[in-house]
């Protein structure tokens, strides 16, 4: 099969179907550059290669010519006249000699065999990696290859020569400080975890040609550019080794993952973040009017852990927030629940059953003295007065309770 520019037209491969699950690597000659650099793309093509035909190329590189019969026939000595006895031993010699080349070529054979790449021999195997490779350069590749070697026969060339003149054709030297600026100027990027970062940077110095240096300078760029501040003043503390390095962000990301999972759990324990003093006491809840209002009417109704509803029906008391028989339900739909006391201006009792002192309006009375003022007989006019003003205070607190329960 020659790869002539005259013989053959180039390959339009936007009709064939491709031989591997990966894309040409120059299909179209409208397209300035191939789509993928031959360094990405020959990676694929190996193992791609591999995969589909089980064929590795390292293999392919050491090959091994089929064995060849090697005996040469000793011929009769020239100028002289062979008698018939020494006619007749050279010839059983040559028998030998033949036989035993034949002997050594079944055993190479055999041995041939067994050296198989990809369930093939070498010779099937080599021909099958360089049709599938010719083909998979695409139309445009395969154009370039003829036009830069027009007598170059594929038939004839070995698979590792083939590939050989493909790379020099395609692969394109590298600008070594372009990619020593890539590498030291790559910093860290917003969601980009502390392990990708390192991988990244491994993989620019791999192309940066830093020899033995690799790996020290790899991790100061790690250092220098990474967004925690608190990690990387714990690295400049003291000299760390490169592996120890990556091996103690790992850590110390995963730690940070473990704190934020634990504390987004369902157990609605306030765990301490890092920083923060576990010691402290925690911030004391704000008090809305609805809990100083609950607080207030459990005051008034509070009867003890063990004595329910059933507790004081039982034994005829009466309810101490509103002053009625108790009935099922009574301790959360109680009438008083919502009524503010005319006596101390509390909610959650009336007034008949309250059981504090009358509340005193500072605005218009005076504040009491301290000496207990001396009893005059009008003094005792205006307390009995006052007596009967609160009896009538309870009795119009009464006709609320009837009217509620109508």
């Amino acid at each position: 099969m020659a790869l002539q520019a005259s013989d053959q037209a180039p390959v339009d491969s936007t009709q064939i179907r491709p031989e591997l699950n990966m894309p040409y690597f120059w299909d179209k000659a409208s397209q300035p550059l191939p789509p993928l650099p031959w360094e990405q793309w020959r990676d694929r093509f190996h193992v791609a290669l591999l995969a589909k035909y089980n064929i590795d190329t390292e293999e392919l590189e050491d090959y091994i010519p089929r064995p060849t019969l090697v005996f040469t026939p000793e011929d009769a000595p020239d100028g002289q006249r062979e008698t018939r006895d020494a006619e007749t031993a050279r010839l059983e010699r040559n028998k030998t000699a033949k036989a035993a080349a034949e002997l050594k070529l079944k055993e190479d054979m055999k041995l041939w065999n067994e050296l198989r790449v990809g369930g093939l021999d070498h010779a099937t195997a080599n021909r099958k990696a360089k049709s599938v490779l010719f083909m998979m350069l695409g139309a445009e590749g395969q154009s370039r290859f003829q036009h830069r070697h027009p007598h170059a026969s594929l038939r004839e060339l070995k698979f590792a020569e083939f590939w050989d003149m493909v790379e020099d054709l395609f692969l394109k030297c590298r600008n070594v400080i372009v990619d020593r600026v890539k590498f030291f100027t790559r910093r860290q990027k917003p969601n980009e975890s502390l392990e990708l970062f390192n991988a990244v940077l491994s993989g620019l110095a791999a192309k940066c040609q830093l020899a033995q240096l690799e790996k020290e300078l790899v991790r100061d760029v790690f250092i220098s550019n990474i967004q925690v501040v608190a990690l990387q003043q714990k690295f400049c503390q003291k000299l760390i080794a490169p592996d120890r390095v990556l091996a103690l962000a790992i850590e110390y990301e995963r730690g940070i993952e473990d704190q934020k999972s634990l504390s987004s759990c369902s157990l609605g324990l306030a765990l301490p973040t890092m920083g923060s003093n576990p010691s402290s006491e925690p911030p004391a809840s704000k008090s809305t009017p609805e809990a100083v209002c609950a607080v207030q009417s459990n005051v008034h109704s509070r009867v003890g852990p063990s004595r329910s509803a059933s507790y004081f029906s039982s034994r005829g008391q009466p309810c101490r927030n509103c002053g009625g028989p108790f009935k099922s339900g009574h301790q959360t739909s109680f009438p008083a629940k919502s009524v503010q006391c005319r006596n101390c201006n509390k909610k959650g009792h009336f007034a008949r059953v309250c059981r504090s002192a009358p509340a005193a309006d500072t605005k218009t009375r005076p504040q009491p003295s301290r000496q207990a003022p001396t009893r005059t007989p009008a003094d005792q006019k205006s307390n009995s007065k006052r007596m009967r003003s609160v009896h009538n205070t309870r009795a119009d607190d009464d006709d609320e309770i009837f009217a509620d329960e109508d």
